[in-house]
């Protein structure tokens, strides 16, 4: 009986892990969630010879990438 309990709750468990991985990549790739994080970075990181949409153009690059090693880690 000790077994089964352990058992289901390890099922839940993963599904419960399944869920949240799910949710992380939906916001990840949400494209508001990505304009939010930029513009959050672009106006608190000032890169004093680049101009904004110099700026901008980095800053969502690194967020690409981010989100895609994320995506790796994940195995998605």
């Amino acid at each position: 009986m000790g077994n089964n309990i352990k058992e289901n709750l390890k099922k839940w468990a993963d599904e419960q892990a399944d869920i949240v991985e799910n949710k992380i990549l939906e916001k990840i790739d949400n494209p508001e969630v990505k304009a939010k994080v930029i513009k959050k970075w672009n106006d608190n990181i000032n890169i004093p010879f680049l101009n904004e949409r110099t700026e901008e153009r980095i800053f969502t690059a690194i967020y690409d990438v981010v989100v895609d090693v994320i995506k790796q880690v994940m195995n998605k």
